[in-house]
């Protein structure tokens, strides 16, 4: 049952094209060597210098505000823990230990002592003039609220036993599937067995459901996209489903790669499914959509062949400027590309290096949720 709703839910897919990634890159490690370090030195800058503002932050904020404090320290550790930075996020979480909803002193006072002894923070000569580290995260900002709950949930300090429970599925990066099977084999108590079982549950039914309602979810986008709906595609306020919206139906993946672009996104390696059940492959190709999944995403997207589809030439070079797109959205994009760049070159399609996607000096702003 856990490997049929993996497989179903897009999961199987997605981790597919991760592992083959991987074994190329294991293979091939002096490949890509210089462009990886050079981009690792630079994420790994910008996440020093972001991580130190935003404790440094901590010294205005009054400890009654502890709320405050606590959201400043979460946002810290979510910027170490992105970059790697491993004994700052140490160092950090023994902060956020002490943190109590009425009192952060202790917290405070710890967090700040750790800026001190990693060399405190000066800042640079520009940070007047607007500029934002691009792994930058302020604490009252839009959207702020959706980023604090993930940031909370992945520094949670749960115990292993508790992040093992919500292993199934696809799991996180504290624990995963196989850590899950794991804990289930080597389980000695009925309660642990009936603990792991009901949070498989639990996280099953759920994706089951969204299975459910995404299959339902492409049967009236199809009724639309074929009626009197597809014609107004200039208007979003009339629009009721566009190609961003998920869908599902069981599909068969081919290896078949293309660019594909989904609606408030840019364009995305993808690779094209066929649906399985001949009914809707007939009503997708009548009016001219295909399916794809994204490269490293577990959902699939309907998308119009004549206007959101293009032949994958292994180069991005300047498709669009990705300036209007949140930094979650091309980090993301950023990986699908290299990542299909390694599952292409493992299989010999593609031997030259394609060009990094297009930056620009604010290509780090939070506009969109990432796909």
């Amino acid at each position: 049952m856990e490997q049929r709703i993996f497989t179903i839910a897009g999961l199987a897919m997605a981790q597919e094209a991760a592992d083959e990634a991987d074994r190329y890159a294991k293979a091939h490690e002096d490949d890509d060597a210089e462009e990886d370090k050079e981009d690792l030195a630079k994420q790994r800058e910008i996440a020093a210098l972001a991580w130190k503002k935003k404790i440094n932050s901590l010294a205005t904020i009054p400890t009654k505000r502890a709320a405050a404090v606590r959201d400043v320290i979460i946002a810290a550790i979510a910027i170490a823990r992105r970059a790697n930075l491993t004994d700052v996020m140490t160092d950090l979480r023994s902060a956020l230990q002490l943190h109590r909803p009425m009192a952060a002193g202790a917290a405070k006072v710890r967090a700040l002592e750790v800026l001190a002894n990693h060399g405190g923070y000066e800042k640079p000569d520009d940070e007047e003039s607007g500029s934002e580290d691009e792994m930058e995260v302020e604490v009252d900002q839009p959207g702020m609220e959706r980023k604090e709950e993930e940031a909370a949930k992945i520094e949670s300090l749960l115990c292993g036993d508790a992040m093992m429970l919500f292993g199934s599925l696809g799991g996180d990066d504290d624990a995963d599937r196989v850590d899950w099977k794991d804990a289930v084999k080597t389980c000695k108590t009925l309660s642990g067995i009936a603990a792991l079982t009901e949070t498989f549950v639990v996280k099953g039914g759920e994706m089951l459901n969204k299975i459910e309602s995404d299959e339902e979810t492409l049967k009236s986008a199809i009724k639309y996209w074929n009626g009197p709906g597809s014609k107004k595609r200039g208007s979003k306020k009339t629009a009721k489903f566009d190609s961003a919206t998920e869908v599902w139906t069981d599909v068969e993946l081919t290896q078949k790669f293309v660019w594909a672009k989904a609606e408030g996104y840019p364009w995305w390696p993808a690779r094209v499914c066929k649906a399985k059940s001949k009914a809707v492959a007939k009503d997708l190709t009548i009016i001219g959509r295909e399916l794809v999944s994204f490269v490293g995403q577990p959902h699939i997207q309907a998308v119009s062949k004549e206007e959101e589809m293009k032949p994958y030439c292994g180069e991005t070079g300047d498709m669009e400027d990705l300036s209007q797109y949140g930094d979650d959205t091309v980090k993301h994009l950023k990986a699908s590309i290299q990542m299909t760049r390694r599952i292409l070159k493992s299989r010999g399609v593609i031997k030259g290096t394609p060009m990094k996607p297009k930056r620009s000096s604010n290509i780090f702003e939070e506009k969109k949720t990432a796909l």
